[in-house]
């Protein structure tokens, strides 16, 4: 809500419990117990509100009555339904009637408006495809790809690298395949070996070079030097030695990199990163593929959970701990509360785990 801190200094203490109970600001128990002013900093910290009209904050601001009671399980139903009355009391003089529908289209007119997700793609000969859930940065991905270029995809973990590229060979109508990279990873798992009996054993990265699709090499920036040889010859000659023989590159390849880092190296948080030599880097397009928030809530589906993660990654980052907090964090996290399970235990097996107290603590704020 766009309430400055005077507004909140004219309600009650009630108005302003309510307001935080539907802000889900604390627990109840705490909200009882907190005087006005702590009510007042809550309501004002707190950012996970849709936008009410000035219409309907002057309603509620110019009454210094109770606000009516919002059930504990709040939506924006309830909301609509006490500033409806609230609106209604305000109004009588002008016998102007407004129903809760009419204050939930308020509530929506002015609520921040969430980007077009859909995506639907046409290819040459090949049915449109239509995607749903497409992170923000998912256009360029789709563009650089559809014109055969490669291109590398660095951010941190969980932020939808490995989904993407699934994406991209759905949306361009080709195969996929991938492989996670680290530094015990060999050549002949990108090439192919002969065994003992002179039989070669092709990879999936061979069979999509030749054939054509859509290639992830995961963690990138973790391979070991010999396999990113390999790579960069492949992709800068078209072409490879096998030891079935040379193979040539498919018009239809293409090469997608995922990397946590911009290979320069082991990070504070990434450690056994390699650094990635300037011939290696100037064969990909570099996409920043970072946490994609607004699509990252639309998966979740909990806007208090996701509230309560987000707050948890800044706080994290703000310390600069060695802690990841994904949007798994947010999506399973909700899935474990829609279950039934208590948000402390969701709490300690998807953000703390096994973390010592102090940095719970800095993680939490307190």
């Amino acid at each position: 809500m766009n309430f400055n801190k005077s507004e909140l200094e004219q309600k009650t203490v009630k108005q302003l419990r309510e307001i935080a109970r539907y802000l889900q600001c604390q627990t109840g128990d705490a909200r009882e117990r907190a005087n006005k002013q702590t009510l007042i900093d809550w309501i004002l910290e707190s950012s996970s509100a849709p936008e009410i009209p000035a219409s309907v904050t002057e309603a509620l601001t110019s009454k210094p009555e109770p606000a009516p009671v919002v059930p504990a399980s709040s939506s924006s139903s309830d909301l609509a339904s006490v500033l409806a009355g609230a609106i209604q009391e305000h109004l009588q003089p002008q016998a102007v009637q407004l129903d809760e529908n009419q204050v939930i289209n308020l509530i929506k007119q002015h609520a921040p408006k969430a980007e077009p997700r859909e995506i639907v793609v046409r290819v040459a000969d090949k049915p449109k495809v239509t995607l749903e859930r497409q992170h923000k940065a998912f256009d360029d991905l789709l563009a650089v790809s559809a014109q055969g270029l490669n291109s590398m995809l660095v951010g941190p973990a969980g932020s939808g690298k490995t989904t993407a590229a699934k994406n991209i060979a759905k949306a361009l109508g080709r195969d996929f395949a991938s492989i996670s990279f680290g530094p015990m990873t060999m050549q002949s798992q990108l090439l192919g070996y002969e065994d003992a009996h002179g039989v070669y054993h092709e990879t999936l990265f061979v069979k999509c070079f030749r054939d054509g699709g859509v290639f992830l090499g995961d963690e990138m920036d973790a391979a070991s030097a010999a396999v990113l040889v390999t790579i960069n010859m492949a992709l800068a000659n078209g072409e490879m030695a096998t030891p079935a023989g040379m193979i040539k590159k498919h018009d239809d390849f293409v090469f997608i990199a995922g990397a946590n880092t911009f290979g320069t190296g082991a990070d504070r948080q990434y450690v056994g990163r390699a650094q990635l030599d300037a011939a290696t880097l100037d064969r990909f397009c570099f996409i920043a593929w970072d946490y994609d928030v607004a699509l990252e809530l639309e998966l979740c589906g909990n806007e208090h959970w996701h509230h309560v993660v987000q707050m948890y990654r800044i706080n994290a980052e703000k310390h600069g701990l060695k802690v990841v907090i994904s949007p798994r964090a947010s999506i399973n996290g909700a899935q474990l509360l829609a279950a039934g399970m208590q948000q402390d235990k969701v709490e300690k097996m998807l953000i703390f785990k096994g973390l010592d107290q102090q940095t719970i603590n800095k993680i939490k704020g307190e």
